[in-house]
């Protein structure tokens, strides 16, 4: 376990390791995803994603709203993503525009949701990690030995996020799929037993995230790791934040703080960091 308070904040990139997309990755595949094309006027896409165009549909639609018109938005992301760094920088240069925002949201979603099935730490049920061997050179299973050295299953297992928290800017949740599944297996938890373990975890998430995962206690929309959104996805899109949208809930806002100022140690993780000196 850690001695020290230490604080994770993990940006851009920490899930390289395990095949999780880079911010360019992840613009081109929302670009393709918002560039919705219709054959013959029909519901029949030719280019597109089904899911981001059927949400589209439903919204405007409950808006009184021209879908054409919105949908005209959402193609045009195709043109100018490249010019930024990232969706999020797109989506701040047309904060004022309600369908690109949208048309935004709903594609990085969909977008991640994707990327977590297709990732190394996908797994059905209870089995094994789609690619073990490129999980186990990550920097996670680094990570847990630490969080695990000097804990029995005799002692109180929460203590292995003593000392710890993590301030993500990432909008999957990897993090959270890795542990739960990790400490369920190293001390022979059920699922329950693990969720509850779990709900210590102390992480925040400026940016929100993709929804919250089956077994979390906390959390508006649920969805499995990898999951498919079908007509959730709009409720999970609510849950994303750009760096523009600021966090409105003050109490999470005097958490950081407090956070970051009382650390002993603070540690940063993107794709640009490779020292890992954690102890």
């Amino acid at each position: 376990m850690f001695d020290k308070k230490t604080v994770f904040i993990i940006g851009a990139g920490a899930g390289v390791e395990i095949d999780m997309p880079v911010g360019s990755q992840l613009s081109h595949t929302i670009a393709n995803k918002t560039y919705i094309r219709h054959k013959d006027y029909s519901a029949e896409l030719i280019t597109g994603d089904y899911a981001v165009s059927n949400a589209l549909m439903r919204i405007t639609r409950a808006r009184g709203l021209d879908y054409n018109a919105w949908r005209a938005e959402a193609c045009a992301i195709r043109e100018g993503i490249f010019e930024t760094r990232s969706i999020d920088a797109y989506l701040n240069t047309h904060k004022d525009n309600e369908a690109v925002k949208i048309a935004g949201k709903l594609a990085i979603v969909q977008s991640i949701l994707e990327a977590e099935k297709e990732c190394d730490l996908y797994r059905e049920g209870r089995g094994d990690w789609r690619d073990g061997g490129k999980v186990g050179g990550s920097w996670l299973p680094e990570l847990f030995y630490i969080m695990q050295d000097g804990i029995g299953k005799a002692d109180d297992i929460r203590k292995i996020f003593s000392n710890l928290a993590f301030i993500t800017f990432n909008y999957d949740r990897c993090l959270e799929h890795y542990l739960y599944y990790t400490i369920m297996g190293l001390y022979r938890l059920n699922e329950q037993e693990a969720a509850e373990i779990m709900a210590s975890l102390e992480i925040y998430r400026p940016y929100g995230q993709v929804g919250s995962l089956n077994w979390e206690r906390k959390g508006k929309t649920k969805i499995a790791f990898g999951g498919k959104a079908h007509e959730a996805i709009e409720a999970l899109a609510e849950e994303i934040k750009t760096f523009n949208e600021q966090i409105e809930d003050q109490t999470i806002l005097q958490k950081l703080r407090g956070t970051i100022n009382t650390a002993a140690r603070i540690v940063f993780w993107a794709s640009t960091i490779t020292s890992r000196t954690w102890t």
